[in-house]
């Protein structure tokens, strides 16, 4: 029996079973598929010295936030376009301390950006529901 190898660009013709299976998306399969899409809105936010800690994690945001469609009533994405800081203390063990020193020669991890960023949130429900200092608006 001969094996048959498919590449990306072709797939088997559609039956019965197949259409069957692609019909009865799971609504797993089908927020994959729209977190994979990543469609901006048009919503957009300024945000002015906008500070987000998360864990031993701090940034600051001076810029514009382009928002996600909403998948399934919620943002998971943005992307920024801006400048901003990072910093990070390393977790609190003696390996991972000495770990930041060894590798940046600092006792924590620092970094200013200044491009467009592209960020997967998880905290917020919906374009409405944002952190204190920022508004929103439509894009011109």
């Amino acid at each position: 029996m001969a094996a048959t190898a498919w590449s990306s660009s072709r797939r088997p013709a559609a039956g019965p079973a197949c259409s069957a299976v692609e019909a009865a998306e799971s609504p797993a399969v089908h927020l994959y598929r729209a977190l994979q899409e990543f469609a901006l809105s048009g919503d957009t936010s300024r945000a002015e010295n906008l500070t987000l800690k998360r864990d031993r994690v701090v940034m600051t945001f001076n810029g514009t936030f382009y928002f996600e469609s909403p998948i399934q009533n919620r943002v998971y994405g943005a992307v920024f376009v801006g400048e901003g800081t990072f910093h990070a203390d390393p977790p609190p063990t003696d390996f991972e301390r000495e770990n930041v020193r060894r590798l940046l020669n600092a006792d924590s991890v620092d970094s200013d950006f200044r491009a467009a960023c592209y960020l997967r949130v998880t905290a917020m429900r919906n374009s409405t529901n944002l952190p204190p200092g920022i508004t929103f608006s439509r894009a011109p």
